[in-house]
């Protein structure tokens, strides 16, 4: 192995094609020639366009200004010595294309790889490709001044696996990237202490080598990374950085291996528009996990970072989502674009999550349609912990029977109300054990038929309030057993109405058709705007016992009307309900 030093122009490495026949002339022990040469060329620095090789194993000691680039190949090792300066002609670069790189200083003697002017984008870097060979290392390296025509100051494309070590290295001044790491595998086998200070993008990396970047990069007057999308097929950890990672494309999370891509706490995805994060969809089963905290939360964004509602898609969920799918500290902002399966910042597309979504101290902020929207006949998707609704159009967009999941009150900031759809011209049973956790803001009821029954029970919490649309009603029976009860307080009641508060007989309201069970209960429940006159379901008011409900099954306590058509209390001869404190117009069907 030969050693070069301080030679102002690279004489010792010849014109690719001639590396053999003119390297053994320079530098030899022995041969007095090369201080000699290293003195008298040093007016020349930076002329020529001649590509340098390294084609057997060098090193490099000193001060040295090559006037072309420095190209490894044949399987062979460059060194560089702790204390050397290398200063790049405009346009030179680095380049290892078959063979290792060893640029290892120490704390006392870093290495500088420089251009030969001082700013942005002066030579091309450093730039590691596919035949870059194991053992290549860098240490106590600066690299100043690069990124002009290439992928950054320090680029590594396309290598294979734990092939490259990093550490305490700065990247400074870089056009195009700092760090630019690219292809199908990590090439990093460690990455430790890394700082970048000056760059339009710290980092371009693609989904397959972001989770070697296992520590936060110190950066400084850094705008943000660039992450190429694709899909994450194998578990995979995005350590959060100081910078946002700006998305290019689809993130899918999914496959046979049933990948679970977590975000560290202080992660930031910001999206293109048209662009979202799909879990459990078709790539096959997979999960998400935003680990933030309350010091460093998660942010899922778009570009924009003052974009308004629906810039991006949001988070799809399909039905391989993993149990193991959950968000914490973590905020989601101006998502739900328009597109056939997005119903808000989070979308539930399959009718059966069965609650693997778990959310504790969500924000979801400035939503297209909805914070949180679900098909219609949703099963419960998600269980509640602190979430917020800030200016969104709706809160949750879902189905009646996915609301058993919801078990406390979010918090609603510029967010109107709730929405729960049910099926176009038909009821939404309820056959098992419901209970609304009353929110903070009215839910519509669209198309609005809901009916309990084989043996259901629906409870409304005090504070609840649900708003139907025209030929919508709540029917309770209708020829098999089911429940109602209304748990309203003196100073916090159950509200039933229309979606127009100040409307008359804007919906058909709530029946105890036959098959009504015992103990059906409404308190402190306030009925009004119903008593549409539709034939088709039998509705008499604000409340219709119907024929066979049973006399005495039905218990009104404390029950109020207001703006009801027809009458407040209809029922039939035989079916009279127990009344306590409850008055307006009742009327009976008896002779």
């Amino acid at each position: 192995m030969k050693t070069i030093k301080n030679l102002s122009i690279f004489r010792g490495l010849a014109p690719l094609g001639l590396a053999v026949g003119l390297a053994m002339t320079v530098g030899c022990p022995g041969t007095g020639e090369g201080e000699g040469e290293g003195e008298g060329e040093g007016e020349g620095e930076g002329e020529g366009e001649d590509q340098f090789v390294i084609d057997e194993d060098r090193t490099l000691d000193g001060n040295i200004a090559p006037r072309g680039d420095i190209t490894v190949v044949n399987g062979a090792t460059l060194t560089i010595a702790p204390g050397s300066v290398i200063t790049f002609a405009t346009g030179g670069a680095l380049r290892v294309l078959d063979g290792a790189l060893k640029a290892d200083g120490t704390d006392e003697k870093p290495i500088l790889l420089k251009g030969v002017d001082a700013g942005r984008g002066r030579f091309g870097g450093v730039a590691l490709s596919a035949g870059t060979r194991s053992g290549t290392s860098m240490s106590f390296l600066t690299i100043d001044g690069a990124g002009g025509g290439s992928e950054g100051c320090l680029a590594l494309d396309g290598i294979p696996a734990d092939r490259v070590a990093l550490a305490d290295v700065t990247l400074k001044n870089c056009d195009t990237a700092a760090l630019s790491l690219l292809g199908d595998s990590s090439s990093l086998k460690t990455f430790d202490r890394i700082a970048i200070e000056g760059a339009d993008v710290g980092v371009i990396a693609s989904l397959a080598t972001v989770g070697a970047i296992d520590e936060e990069i110190a950066v400084t007057n850094v705008s943000a990374n660039r992450l190429l999308a694709g899909t994450v097929g194998k578990t995979l950890q995005i350590v959060g950085q100081k910078a946002a990672w700006f998305v290019e494309g689809n993130i899918e999370v999914g496959g046979t291996a049933s990948p679970v891509l977590t975000l560290g706490a202080g992660t930031t995805l910001r999206f293109d528009a048209g662009s979202g994060m799909y879990v459990g969809r078709s790539a096959g089963s997979g999960g998400v996990i935003a680990a933030g905290t309350e010091e460093a939360p998660v942010l899922l964004g778009s570009v924009d970072t003052v974009a308004s509602k629906g810039s991006w898609l949001g988070l799809i969920l399909g039905e391989d989502t993993l149990s193991s799918t959950s968000l914490t500290f973590t905020t989601i902002e101006a998502a739900g674009e328009d597109d056939s399966d997005v119903h808000g910042c989070i979308s539930v597309t399959s009718d059966s999550i069965n609650r693997k979504l778990n959310l504790s101290d969500v924000t979801l902020r400035k939503c297209e349609r909805a914070g949180i929207g679900a098909t219609a006949e949703a099963t419960p998707f998600a269980t509640f912990d602190r979430v917020t609704f800030e200016d969104c159009d709706t809160g949750l967009i879902t189905g009646m029977n996915a609301l058993a999941g919801i078990d406390e009150a979010a918090t609603y900031i510029g967010t109107p109300r709730n929405v729960i759809n049910t099926r176009n011209e038909d009821f939404t049973q309820i056959k098992t054990n419901l209970t609304i956790v009353a929110q903070p803001v009215f839910t519509t009821i669209t198309r609005g038929r809901i009916e309990v029954r084989e043996g259901g029970t629906l409870t409304l919490t005090a504070g609840t309030e649900l708003r139907f649309e025209s030929r919508g009603l709540l029917r309770i029976g209708n020829g098999s057993a089911g429940t109602l009860i209304t748990n309203g307080t003196d100073d916090n009641k159950v509200i039933l109405g229309g979606v127009d508060a100040n409307g008359s007989g804007d919906w058909n309201g709530v029946i105890f058709a036959s098959g009504t069970a015992s103990g059906s209960k409404m308190t402190h429940t306030l009925v009004k705007n119903a008593g549409e006159v539709d034939g088709n379901f039998g509705g008499k008011g604000g409340i219709t016992i119907q024929e066979g409900a049973g006399a005495g099954d039905v218990e009104l306590d404390n029950v109020t009307f207001d703006k009801n058509n027809q009458n407040d209390v209809f029922f039939s001869c035989g079916d009279e309900p127990t009344l306590t404190e409850t008055t307006g117009v009742i009327n009976d069907n008896c002779p």
